[in-house]
């Protein structure tokens, strides 16, 4: 059995990857990464890595069309048996060949909405997939009712023992608000700021790097705000220690398109293995998740932050958080346990699927 994993960027950028690279390889299944150094960072030279002239993420139709190319030949010189390809433009691009070449040995993988979700034949090529998976069960909004959907969360949380548990003792004299991760929509957190500047009583940090880093420091500076702090990159390594050192974790972000409403981040999975409450909007995937399982406070409006927020730490219950925090993972390790099962299942490997899912069948009971 020898499966090809396509994928349309560096896989830096892609960590969901390496979700189907551990149950590959914990199970001897042989497996080839093809993927597109947009980025031209990979180090190790390989013949299934494509590079173009271009360097950076955006690319264009004819592009995709050479990536197209580059990758059927390599599906024809390696005699793959079984595909997984990620991501919608992809699956438009390489969709007829692949139904034909692989009918029913391909899976796709939908991370984010794009538009060429609704092209002629994608439909088809999402509901002829062995099955399709997705990272938020917002996503079947935009995708074909009659599909076949497994969710594998971007987290590799898979048991009881791997759960941090960091309990979680609000600071209520000063409360540390951090952004973990990609920063984004200055609108939302110029409006954020702007609603807590220079309140004693909070303090507001911004850790990673992303498309606004340079204009919320202008903004920053401009207003003379001075309990904001942004601090740009970080390492893995660094991540957890952020983590705890907040008291909430910031997600707020405006709805602008069908991603913004249907999205899970990083931010939810790594605040709950580190017992963070998380502040968020109302009105999308994101904050149904929070309200579901208590996972911290969803607000109607920005103006009514600081007295959400106040209310939130004075009526703060530990147990009733934690208990919702420990529904939360016990349903995130379901999910990715029926994703590993039916992947096995997928590559030809039966014996696991029925000892993987008679396991899962015990924890839900």
């Amino acid at each position: 059995m020898k499966i090809a994993l396509i994928c349309p960027s560096n896989l830096l950028f892609m960590p969901y990857v390496y979700n189907y690279e551990v149950i590959l390889r914990e199970n001897n299944i042989q497996y080839t990464i093809i993927n597109w150094d947009r980025h031209q960072i990979e180090l190790e030279k390989k013949e299934s890595v494509y590079r173009d002239y271009k360097q950076g993420h955006q690319r264009n139709f004819y592009d995709y069309l050479k990536f197209r190319t580059f990758v059927i030949k390599q599906l024809k010189v390696s005699h793959f048996d079984k595909v997984i390809i990620f991501g919608v433009q992809l699956s438009c691009f390489l969709g007829r060949y692949i139904m034909k070449e692989f009918k029913n040995n391909y899976l796709v993988d939908i991370r984010d909405h794009h538009r060429m979700i609704d092209f002629p034949g994608m439909k088809q090529i999402i509901t002829s997939s062995a099955f399709t998976v997705i990272s938020s069960p917002g996503y079947k909004k935009f995708l074909p009712e009659d599909g076949d959907y497994v969710i594998n969360h971007n987290t590799l949380v898979e048991s009881q023992n791997q759960r941090k548990i960091f309990h979680n003792q609000i600071n209520k004299k000063k409360i540390t608000i951090a952004c973990i991760g990609a920063l984004r929509d200055l609108p939302a957190n110029t409006l954020f700021i702007g609603t807590l500047k220079n309140n004693p009583r909070f303090k507001l940090e911004y850790h990673g790097d992303g498309e606004i880093n340079r204009d919320l420091q202008k903004y920053i500076s401009e207003n003379e705000i001075n309990n904001v702090t942004i601090t740009g990159r970080y390492t893995k390594e660094q991540e957890g220690e952020l983590y705890e050192k907040c008291d909430f974790v910031n997600v707020i972000h405006f709805y602008n398109g069908m991603n913004d409403m249907t999205f899970l981040p990083n931010r939810l999975y790594n605040a709950a293995k580190f017992r963070r409450p998380l502040l968020v909007l109302a009105g999308n995937c994101l904050a149904e998740y929070i309200k579901k399982y208590r996972l911290g406070l969803v607000l109607e409006t920005i103006g009514q932050l600081e007295e959400r927020l106040i209310n939130y730490i004075e009526n703060f219950n530990q147990a009733e958080y934690e208990s919702g925090v420990q529904h939360f993972l016990s349903d995130v390790i379901s999910d990715n346990q029926i994703f590993k099962a039916r992947l096995l299942n997928f590559c030809g490997n039966n014996s696991h699927l029925g000892r993987d899912l008679g396991r899962l069948k015990l924890q839900i009971k």
